[in-house]
């Protein structure tokens, strides 16, 4: 990450980065936002993935209905836990 590291190797540049990051994660970024986007878009398309208009045996990158169930929890926890790292980043 040549690009961060310029940055971070000027005091002022650093503070202001850590500032775009704090104001990312506490905006647009954050656990709750998140959730609720990818629960309106999960549910938006399940008909067409599990449901009635499902995907056809044979012709899917599913394994098992289930993995599309589970992406859903899997999602919101990847981002909470981006979140954590991302405020553990920055002082």
């Amino acid at each position: 990450w040549p690009l961060i590291s310029y940055v971070y190797s000027d005091v002022v540049y650093k503070d202001q980065y850590d500032d775009y990051i704090d104001e990312f994660i506490t905006t647009a970024f954050t656990v709750s936002n998140l959730t609720d986007k990818f629960t309106t878009f999960h549910n938006m398309i399940q008909p067409y993935v599990n449901g009635e208009y499902g995907e056809i045996a044979g012709y899917t990158n599913l394994p098992s209905p289930v993995n599309f169930d589970n992406s859903l929890s899997d999602l919101i926890n990847y981002v909470s836990s981006r979140v954590v790292e991302a405020d553990n980043y920055t002082p």
